[in-house]
């Protein structure tokens, strides 16, 4: 039984050499995924927002600037947040 344990805390020790090396490696992909990730999505937000704006500049305002550009904004908000909220 002492042999068992002694293979046992032999294997447990070179476990533990082996797994600090990996588990540094492995929070050095997952941290530089999560920054891509962070990254991509920034740049589709910008996007997306550019897109929004020239959607309603386009077809509501026709390229024009209005006063009533403001109240556009907040009524097309109000609509998307609707809108989307039930899907």
């Amino acid at each position: 039984m002492a042999d068992i344990e002694k293979i046992n805390q032999s294997n447990s020790s070179q476990i533990a050499v082996i797994a600090e090396p990996l588990m540094q490696q492995l929070r050095e992909l997952i941290e530089s995924t999560r920054k891509r990730v962070a990254s991509v999505v920034s740049d589709e937000t910008t996007q997306l927002y550019w897109n929004v704006g020239n959607a309603v500049n386009t077809f509501v305002l026709q390229g024009s600037r209005a006063e009533y550009g403001k109240q556009i904004v907040v009524s097309v908000s109000r609509q998307l947040i609707i809108k989307l909220a039930a899907t």
